[in-house]
């Protein structure tokens, strides 16, 4: 049997978000002022995200990044290592680029996140070759469609899953969606970027061709209604679970790390949405972007609360 250290590492920038909070639940309007609260500069990133609230379901995880020397590197190692994650692959170095982003938390849960434009790679190449040769999956947002081929290709050549993470703006035609759905295992959309793809809403029979493709799951998530999800041989919806909302920055990081959770313990379908979904409804409960399920337990118990 193929033993692997690590059941999912991710491979990205780990940015040091500034994240506010919304007094009203309006932006102000041009030329005026808004009010906020400052939460606090806190490491985000959705492949960070993902593999900090696997981890506390059950999975061994690991990062792989270079971080800025300096109080960036200071936040980043000791919030991994907070949440169990291994810290082995993040290299330290001066000089290089802060990734970040703004996120602004509305009062209803809702948020909004500004985007640097950043074409850093953020990453050591022979370290990530590393990482994925001991890894069952790896997982990023494939922002950069070069880097993430070369990685999804070392992936595959080590017998090792890849998780994709796709929201609107990833790609810009049918011909990068085709690229994509062939180098990945598990193809996870958001609804907006789902049918920005496809022209359609997601359903089984919108959403089964793209098997053909290569991956061998497709999965859509619909925000409060909860997801949808297709392999070759099963067909599965569950509706989100009602929940008060207080932010919903990571939940689905919260989500992806809860589907693979369940794939990796052999679920069936539906019962890996269910998981999945109630990681994500735990996560929208809690402020701040690492604020996930704290186990694999705590999962099953509000799944029984809410049955």
């Amino acid at each position: 049997m193929d033993e692997r250290r690590y059941d999912v590492v991710a491979i990205s920038a780990v940015p040091v978000d500034l994240v506010l909070k919304m007094v009203d639940n309006d932006w102000p309007p041009i030329g005026k002022n808004g009010l906020v609260e400052y939460v606090g500069h806190l490491p985000g990133g959705p492949p960070a995200n993902m593999v900090s609230a696997a981890a506390h379901l059950g999975l061994k995880t690991a990062h792989v990044a270079i971080v800025p020397a300096g109080d960036d590197a200071q936040r980043v190692i000791s919030e991994f290592e907070k949440h169990g994650v291994s810290t082995e692959f993040i290299q330290v170095q001066e000089g290089v680029p802060h990734a970040f982003t703004v996120v602004v938390i509305f009062p209803h849960g809702e948020r909004s996140i500004l985007i640097t434009d950043s074409k850093w790679r953020g990453y050591d190449p022979d370290m990530a070759r590393q990482a994925l040769s001991q890894a069952r999956f790896f997982t990023t947002m494939p922002g950069n469609l070069e880097y993430f081929f070369e990685l999804a290709a070392i992936a595959r050549s080590h017998g090792t899953g890849v998780l994709a993470d796709v929201d609107h703006g990833t790609i810009k035609d049918g011909r990068e969606l085709d690229r994509l759905l062939a180098a990945v295992t598990i193809m996870s959309f958001n609804q907006y970027g789902f049918e920005s793809y496809i022209g359609a809403k997601p359903t089984f029979d919108t959403m089964r061709p793209l098997l053909d493709k290569g991956p061998e799951v497709i999965v859509v998530t619909r925000a409060g209604e909860g997801a949808i999800a297709v392999t070759r041989d099963e067909l599965a919806e569950h509706p989100g679970f009602r929940v008060s909302m207080v932010d919903t920055t990571g939940a689905g990081d919260n989500f992806n790390a809860g589907f693979l959770t369940a794939t990796l313990r052999g679920m069936p379908l539906a019962e890996r949405l269910r998981f999945a979904n109630a990681a994500a409804a735990i996560k929208v409960g809690k402020l701040g972007p690492r604020s996930s399920a704290e186990s694999f337990d705590e999962v099953m118990r509000f799944i029984a609360a809410h049955s």
